[in-house]
């Protein structure tokens, strides 16, 4: 209300200077623009000569005329509107000086003139929903409309009002005064009590406003006017200040008395000073207020009288420091917090929000929707249709940056409600990559752990039974020969000590590969690739089973070009080519054969043995490379084996990331297939 008084009062103030009628429209659409900062502003004049109105002044419609004109066939300004056509309605409504709205927009407004599908049409061009209109008129005296072109959304804004209706009559009334005055000059009685009028309106409203009104004299020492605000805000009655002008200096804030005392000097310097400072009440309340005053000069610079208004801003100001204070925690959070409305469009962040997700600002983020910032994985639309029900939503989610990356963050979540009502939503991220990578690493250390120590059970049993088998066999041997040597004939004697050596030699190869096997599970086990030729490392690994294949009668074919070159370790490379090609001799029958070739994909080396052996079932196949299945069986020839060179290959060729398959039918053969990236 303190706003509109104050845009009358300027208009009044205004209104008195003007000595032509563009002053007057300029003005009254200046201060009506105040009060709806969005219309369309015209102006027509009832020409005496023919009571035809004609548009004479616009205001914000100029790059509508063309557009129009080409509607109408005519220039709108050259267009004649008879008062005589008016009915008896508008007529009695141009004469009461108060807003008038036409319902049926600008086909009413012209009086069907024109057909409504072009009075639509010229609508739709300016984009309005409403038109009021209010006569420019004093007594008989006709002068003219203005007219109100208000487009969508202003009228549904709440702009429009009782109180706003009574200013644009206030405004339109003095405008009224002043267009007659400018006419009829020579009529100063008439104006002098038309201002009185004016001026007891606006006493009227003065005397029910919550803000102070006041009035003194040039220097101030002598109280003018003052309306009955005064004692409700500074809890002294009017008639105090009246005995002591100063008071209202006397009961500033010590803190803030250079604040008054500095806008009083700016009264008498500048003739307005603005401010905002405390008051004490004789309570000992603390009240803030906001003051606004002027200073009236006569012809030689002299102050002649001042006033002002003065508003409680208390609750403002309290209202000021919580949203300051919950902003610097929102601001300073060491987590990323975000608002978005219930549609999920954001509308603030954090510093932390905008760091955390990969932003540089701020404005980079607000005005878009919570979609663009999850994963595929998340589904926010559900997440916001659950917030939206009034749930809290608390869990971990994968959000993503602005490079496309993601994160791992704790995620909680609410709606912000406020007089019972939701009005937005708020979301606290917290990255917990680093704990989720330690969470992993947990898992797969105890994964390992428990991994070691079935390998470690294992790797006892192993020792407790097949190590220790062996060596009870040939201590037992070695006893009877020791304590019964000359019981025995020479063959029985070399027949115990070739059996002592087989159980030796069978302990022996069983520790090898033990300790192969140890060495491969140690976390520092080395590899050390280079350049190897692939058809010299086959052919050193087929001369040790030369002896073993010719027995057997078996034929192995090195299928490999001389050229082929592979970066890999040596050993590696080594020990797995000779388990499993001891194992195609072992299990291949007297006449078979073992063939070794290799594909090569781009750098990628597939090195391929097959044998047509006895090969191994689908059940077999899946235990191979298991070290708690411990399969041994005895090759074609009744040959022994450890059990562990299949599980010594696989883990050597995990060790060097690369991969292997195995293909095998009953009686048909096995083929191992080992896949070298290069």
């Amino acid at each position: 209300m303190s706003k509109l008084i104050k845009i009358v009062n300027r208009v009044t103030n205004q209104l008195l200077n003007v000595d032509e009628e563009p002053q007057i429209y300029q003005i009254v659409n200046d201060g009506i623009k105040d009060i709806i900062p969005n219309f369309y502003f015209l102006i027509t004049k009832l020409q005496p000569d023919d009571m035809n109105f004609r548009l004479t002044h616009s205001f914000g419609f100029d790059k509508f005329i063309n557009p129009i004109e080409t509607l109408l066939g005519k220039n709108p300004f050259e267009i004649d509107f008879p008062f005589s056509d008016l009915d008896d309605a508008k007529k009695m409504a141009f004469e009461s000086g108060k807003l008038h709205h036409f319902e049926d927009g600008l086909y009413d407004l012209v009086n069907g003139k024109f057909n409504r599908i072009i009075c639509n049409t010229i609508e739709r061009i300016l984009g309005i929903s409403q038109i009021y209109a209010i006569s420019f008129s004093v007594k008989k005296n006709h002068f003219g409309d203005a007219l109100f072109f208000i487009p969508k959304g202003t009228d549904e804004s709440g702009l429009i009002n009782e109180d706003t209706t009574l200013a644009i009559e206030t405004i339109a009334y003095q405008a009224s005064q002043a267009i007659n005055s400018v006419r009829y000059i020579h009529i100063l009685e008439e104006k002098n009590n038309d201002l009185i009028i004016v001026q007891s309106r606006f006493a009227q409203v003065i005397s029910v406003m919550n803000d102070i009104v006041w009035k003194a004299n040039g220097d101030g020492t002598e109280l003018i006017d003052l309306n009955n605000s005064v004692e409700k805000f500074y809890g002294y009655p009017s008639s105090d200040f009246s005995k002591n002008p100063n008071l209202w200096f006397e009961v500033v804030h010590p803190e803030d008395k250079e604040i008054a005392q500095q806008a009083s000097q700016n009264l008498f310097s500048n003739g307005k000073a603005e401010c905002e400072y405390r008051i004490i009440r004789p309570d000992g309340q603390i009240r803030w207020l906001h003051d606004r005053k002027s200073m009236v000069f006569d012809s030689k610079g002299n102050p002649v009288q001042m006033g002002g208004i003065a508003t409680d801003i208390t609750e403002k100001k309290i209202l000021e420091e919580q949203l300051l204070l919950k902003s610097y925690a929102l601001d300073y959070s060491p987590s990323a917090v975000g608002i978005a409305d219930l549609n999920g469009i954001i509308t603030y962040t954090n510093d932390k929000y905008v760091e955390l997700f990969g932003y540089t600002d701020k404005t980079e983020i607000i005005g878009k929707h919570i979609s663009e910032f999850a994963s595929n994985n998340d589904n926010t639309d559900s997440v916001l249709s659950k917030l939206k029900g009034g749930e809290i939503y608390l869990g971990n989610g994968i959000p993503k940056r602005k490079d496309g990356s993601t994160f791992h963050s704790a995620i909680s979540a609410s709606t912000v409600v406020h007089d019972g009502k939701a009005i937005c939503i708020m979301a606290v991220f917290v990255d917990i990559t680093d704990l989720k990578v330690m969470e992993t690493k947990l898992r797969d250390n105890e994964t390992r752990l428990t991994k070691v120590n079935k390998e470690k059970d294992i790797f006892f049993s192993i020792i407790a039974h097949d190590l220790k088998s062996p060596f009870d066999g040939m201590i037992s041997l070695l006893d009877i020969i020791t304590n019964d040597y000359y019981d025995y004939s020479d063959e029985e004697r070399l027949k115990i000590i070739q059996s002592s050596y087989y159980s030796a030699q069978k302990a022996f190869n069983l520790l090898i590969d033990l300790l192969e096997w140890a060495r491969i599970q140690n976390e520092h086990f080395e590899i050390k690739k280079e350049s190897l030729n692939l058809k010299e490392i086959i052919n050193e690994n087929i001369e040790l089973f030369k002896k073993n294949a010719s027995e057997k009668e078996i034929t192995i074919r090195n299928n490999l070009n001389a050229g082929i070159i592979v970066f890999a370790d040596r050993n590696s490379v080594n020990t797995v080519v000779r388990n499993i090609l001891n194992n195609a001799i072992k299990f291949t029958k007297s006449g078979g054969f073992v063939e070794i070739e290799v594909n090569q994909n781009n750098n990628d080396f597939e090195l391929i043995i097959k044998d047509n052996g006895v090969g191994m079932s689908l059940e077999t196949i899946n235990k191979l490379f298991r070290i708690d299945a411990n399969i041994t069986m005895p090759g074609t020839n009744n040959e022994k084996g450890t059990g562990l060179g299949l599980t010594i290959c696989n883990d050597l060729v995990t060790k060097n990331n690369w991969k292997m398959y195995v293909e095998s039918q009953l009686e048909k053969g096995t083929t191992f297939k080992i896949l070298i990236p290069n």
